[in-house]
């Protein structure tokens, strides 16, 4: 699953085909950050070493009115 995060120290969010979210006005104008939901650390087996290929992310961002 692919995870999103606004800023720094945002809330973390799914992200995917299956929904969409609504940027909050803390969260206007803040770098949005993607990382696999893996295991970062290695603890259980080889956390991000063993990821290969690529994946293409493409955002549309909607106003709402």
């Amino acid at each position: 699953m692919l995870i999103g995060r606004f800023g720094d120290c945002g809330r973390l969010f799914p992200m995917g085909t299956s929904g969409s979210i609504h940027i909050r006005p803390s969260e206007d104008g803040e770098f949005l950050y993607l990382t696999m939901n893996d295991d970062t650390i290695g603890l259980y087996g080889k956390g991000f070493k063993d990821n290969e290929g690529k994946l293409i992310v493409t955002i549309n961002q909607t106003r709402k009115e």
